[in-house]
């Protein structure tokens, strides 16, 4: 009829992520309760648009299903083009950032010691105390490629930018770790 395959579809399936669409839930800002007609629905639909959040400056979002064909599995890094744009990091803090957020898909794949630990590592990320395992790893990779003092100051930076995310005992830890 339309060329999409008939199926459960709803309009809240344009959400991408798990995260995404909790923190849509919790602002009752599910797509669900739009009230969009029918046809403007299936307009969304048949355009293929997606809905996703991103955490400034950059975060990851782990692409599923997968959509490349020649690696096991995909991940897509989203950074903030009006934070990328700002003034107030350096090119070299910005290139800091996008490697941590690498840094977080490589210590995603690495294995895991446990499913506990890795549970853990997700609440601790959902809290964004900046102390945990992933955290730590990602700055790892950023500082191993000589980005760590970039890493540092970037979150000081954060902190007084954005307070209400950065300004926290973990992240002061961070930039410790990072200046060793």
């Amino acid at each position: 009829m339309n060329g999409l395959p008939a199926t459960d579809w709803t309009i809240d399936d344009i959400v991408v992520g798990s995260t995404t669409k909790t923190w849509l839930r919790s602002k009752n800002l599910l797509p669900s309760t739009w009230n969009l007609p029918p046809d403007e629905i299936q307009k969304i639909r048949q355009a293929g648009i997606r809905l996703t959040m991103m955490y400034s400056p950059a975060s990851v979002l782990k692409l599923r299903p997968n959509p490349l064909k020649d690696v096991a599995a995909a991940s897509l890094i989203v950074f903030d083009a009006n934070a990328f744009d700002d003034d107030q990091q350096s090119r070299e803090e910005k290139i800091a950032t996008l490697l941590h957020e690498i840094g977080h898909v490589f210590h995603e794949l690495a294995p895991k010691k446990s499913v506990i630990e890795a549970l853990k590592a997700e609440e601790y990320v959902a809290a964004m105390d900046g102390q945990n395992e992933s955290e730590n790893a990602a700055d790892d990779f950023a500082r191993k490629l000589g980005y760590g003092e970039h890493i540092a100051t970037s979150l000081e930076k954060l902190k007084t930018t954005c307070p209400e995310k950065f300004n926290k005992p973990g992240v002061d830890g961070r930039i410790k770790r990072m200046r060793k």
